[in-house]
């Protein structure tokens, strides 16, 4: 797997601890974009790219590196299931920043990923995510999601 395959993994998925299950967290009203490592983390553990591409809007565009975008949210978890059918990865995030109104937030957060292809050795990506959430009616999703990787 190369290593531009392995960051648009990254994105998507990730990591170890199942702090909650994504259902609890969609019923929950008091879901917020911050508690998306957690939806990460859960979806890596299970490795079910549908629980992080339910946080999408239909219409949502993901900006990957090197000129590649993603729109709608099928195109999104098409991408990431990919990924998750060939390696096992684990999500740790920090510096999670978010800034907005009850209506539009903008979440930015750095994050590790070690990923460990089925029979291969463990690899670290580093990387740092902007995603634009809005508050509809069916709850807090994620219409524009921007990363990098370092």
């Amino acid at each position: 797997m190369g290593l531009v395959q392995f960051c648009r993994i990254l994105v998507w998925v990730g990591s170890a601890v199942l702090v909650g299950t994504v259902s609890s967290l969609a019923e929950d009203a008091a879901f917020t974009p911050r508690d998306i490592e957690t939806v990460y983390k859960e979806a890596m553990a299970k490795r079910d790219a549908s629980i992080v591409a339910s946080y999408y809007t239909d219409d949502a565009q993901l900006f990957a590196p090197n000129g590649r975008v993603f729109k709608g949210r099928a195109a999104i978890e098409e991408d990431m299931a990919e990924g998750y059918r060939v390696s096992a990865r684990e999500l740790t995030a920090s510096d999670i920043t978010v800034d907005g109104d009850d209506d539009q937030a903008v979440l930015i957060w750095n994050w590790t990923l070690e990923v460990t292809p089925d029979g291969g050795r463990t690899q670290t990506v580093h990387g740092r995510s902007l995603h634009v959430w809005v508050n509809g009616d069916d709850g807090w999703k994620i219409t524009y999601d921007l990363y990098q990787t370092f």
